[in-house]
């Protein structure tokens, strides 16, 4: 501990607003650009925050003003001496439908910010109204064993691993060893996942696989995804010939991570109800979460990925 010298950050007597909101690494007033939210939508129910903190150490008096009725604040000013977290909620019975914008003007120490509020309030389906996973902020997260259906294929299934994978469980593909690979839509058994999307164009399905071996002479690992009645799109997990052995950096990478990622694109022509569908192949294709993104998707990349998404199953 010897080694380690600890520096005290001089902070300057003069106060100063400072400004920094969910979701940004960034501070204001001083940054480029204008402090940004992330979007909350109705269905979901998101609550943010926007933190405002004092630059120097005399304490000031600030105050926080929303610019439309339907944004909530847990407080609207006082005394800052360090740090204060305001909370950031919508009041959906006042929000109006479809995209809403508004602003929270923080002010003290003579200075001032203006952050950004986007409120989607959908009018085609409501909290209540709601069947299966809600998309949020543009994308879907999903645990695997909060399916909608699962469908068996004679000794082939899916079956829950109860306490593995990165948040909750994992779906783990199950056949005989010596079982040839199913075919989707013909003989393989299927996750079906119910969702909400509002925003159609082309999609990406990422998987969150565990990390899995070839270890089927003359055949790699597969799984295959799809969306409503689409044709079910086979991904390749592990290739046929794959050598783990050492000096693999994708594999070294897969283990370190305990996890392995595999991404299809879909195309959803309109907005509303749709069922995406993960496919068994091959078996020992273990699923530990699964990720929706959709062209208005806003999330950053995190390693346990999203929390899961609301959803009215």
């Amino acid at each position: 501990m010897n080694a380690l010298r600890l520096t005290e950050i001089e902070v300057p007597a003069e106060a100063s607003l400072g400004v920094a909101v969910d979701g940004s690494t960034l501070a204001w007033p001083g940054a480029d650009g204008a402090p940004v939210l992330p979007r909350f939508d109705a269905p979901t129910w998101q609550t943010s925050y926007v933190e405002v903190f004092n630059r120097g150490s005399t304490p000031f008096a600030y105050s926080a003003v929303p610019s439309v009725p339907w944004i909530v604040l847990s407080e609207t000013g006082g005394e800052l001496q360090r740090e204060r977290r305001l909370w950031v909620t919508v009041d959906w019975a006042r929000a109006p439908r479809g995209t809403a914008t508004g602003t929270i003007v923080v002010s003290g120490a003579g200075r001032e910010v203006v952050v950004t509020v986007e409120a989607f309030n959908p009018p085609d389906v409501t909290r209540a109204s709601l069947r299966g996973f809600a998309e949020g902020q543009g994308f879907v997260s999903i645990e695997p064993e909060h399916f909608t259906r699962r469908v068996d294929a004679g000794s082939r299934r899916w079956i829950r691993v109860e306490d593995y994978g990165r948040t909750l469980s994992g779906m783990r593909a199950e056949a005989p060893v010596d079982t040839p690979s199913a075919v989707p839509g013909k003989n393989a058994p299927v996750l079906e996942y119910r969702m909400h999307l509002f925003t159609p164009g082309e999609i990406t399905a990422t998987l969150i696989l565990s990390p899995t071996l070839n270890f089927v002479p003359g055949r790699g690992l597969r799984v295959a995804v799809s969306f409503d009645d689409q044709a079910p799109q086979v991904a390749t997990v592990v290739p046929e010939k794959y050598d783990a052995a050492n000096g693999n950096r994708d594999w070294e990478e897969t283990v370190r991570n305990n996890a392995r990622l595999v991404s299809t694109t879909h195309t959803i022509a309109a907005a509303g109800a749709h069922t995406l569908k993960i496919w068994m192949v091959d078996p020992a294709v273990v699923v530990q979460k699964v990720i929706v993104d959709t062209p208005a998707s806003r999330r950053t990349s995190t390693y346990l990925g999203p929390p899961e998404s609301y959803s009215n199953r």
